[in-house]
C-alpha cells in the first residue's frame, strides 16, 4: 500500500520534471528576415531543428535559481564561438537593426515576459555569469540592444509558431567580433528561472559613400544609371569587393519593422 505521503511526492517530482522539460526557447535564428523568412546567421554551435538527437534535449541552456556564477553560456555547447556549416555567424553593419527569431514552444501564458539581447563590452562571454546578467539588467550596466514581451510580433499562435525580437547594434562599435547574449526571463520557477543562447557577429564598416546611396535595386553611386542593368551590374560589383556584400544578407532586408 502506497502512503498519502509518497504519492504527493511523487506527484511533486512529476510536476517539476515536466515544467523542465517543457520549459525552453533559444535562438533559431540571429539575423531573420521576417518578411522573406530568410535566415542569415545562427547561435553558436547551432544544431539545426532536423538534429538526430532532439533540439529540445540538445540546446535548452536553463539557469536557476537565484544569481549565481553559472557560465552565461552553455559551457558544454556554446563556451567558444563554432559555427559548424551551414549554420553560419552573421555579418553586420554597425548600426544596424535587425531581427532574433525563436519559437513559442507552448509558452502561451508566459507571453509578457521578457526577452533580451545583451551586450558585454569588453568583456568575453567565457568570464559573464548569471548574475552578471541579471545584476546588469537590473543596474543598466549592461548594454541592452533590445528587449520586448516573450510573445509579440509573431507569425502565429501555435506552439511551434516563430516570433522576433528587433535589437540593434550601436553605431559607434569599433570591434571587428561583437559576443551577444540571447536571454529570456521566464522566472516561471519562484527561486528565477532563465534560458540564454550565446552567438556572435561579424561587424564590417560602411562601403565607401559612392557606394551607399539606395535605390529600389539595391545600392548604387548617386549618379543615376543609364539603365536597369547597368544598375544591377554595378550593385554586383560592389558585392563583390566588400565583406558585407559576400555575407549571406543585405542592409535594406533587415530594416524592415517585420509587420
Amino acid at each position: 500500500m502506497i502512503h498519502w505521503s509518497r504519492l504527493r511526492a511523487l506527484a511533486l517530482a512529476n510536476l517539476v520534471f515536466s515544467t523542465y522539460v517543457s520549459a525552453h526557447t533559444w535562438a533559431d535564428c540571429v539575423k531573420f528576415n521576417p518578411q522573406t523568412k530568410r535566415c542569415m546567421g545562427y547561435s553558436r554551435n547551432y544544431p539545426g531543428r532536423a538534429s538526430v538527437t532532439p533540439i529540445d534535449d540538445l540546446y535548452t541552456y536553463r539557469l536557476e535559481g537565484p544569481p549565481n556564477d553559472k557560465p552565461i553560456c552553455d559551457p558544454n555547447r556554446q563556451a567558444k564561438p563554432d559555427y559548424p556549416k551551414p549554420f553560419s555567424m552573421a555579418t553586420m553593419l554597425a548600426g544596424e537593426s535587425t531581427y532574433l527569431k525563436y519559437q513559442i514552444n507552448g509558452h502561451h501564458d508566459l507571453k509578457d515576459r521578457q526577452v533580451y539581447v545583451l551586450h558585454f563590452p569588453n568583456r568575453d562571454l567565457k568570464t559573464v555569469t548569471y548574475r552578471d546578467a541579471i545584476d546588469g539588467i537590473k543596474t543598466n550596466t549592461v548594454h541592452i540592444l533590445g528587449q520586448g514581451p516573450f510573445i509579440n510580433k509573431c507569425d502565429g499562435h501555435s506552439d511551434n509558431s516563430n516570433c522576433w525580437l528587433r535589437y540593434t547594434i550601436p553605431k559607434d562599435f569599433k570591434g571587428s567580433v561583437m559576443e551577444l547574449v540571447f536571454l529570456w526571463d521566464m522566472n516561471q520557477n519562484t527561486v528565477g528561472e532563465r534560458y540564454t543562447s550565446c552567438f556572435d557577429l561579424n561587424i564590417v564598416g560602411l562601403p565607401p559613400a559612392k557606394l551607399r546611396v539606395g535605390g529600389l535595386l539595391g545600392w548604387y553611386p548617386s549618379v543615376s544609371p543609364p539603365s536597369k542593368q547597368a544598375a544591377i551590374h554595378h550593385r554586383r560589383k560592389c558585392r563583390s569587393h566588400h565583406p558585407y556584400y559576400l555575407s549571406a544578407g543585405y542592409p535594406r532586408e533587415t530594416t524592415a519593422e517585420g509587420k
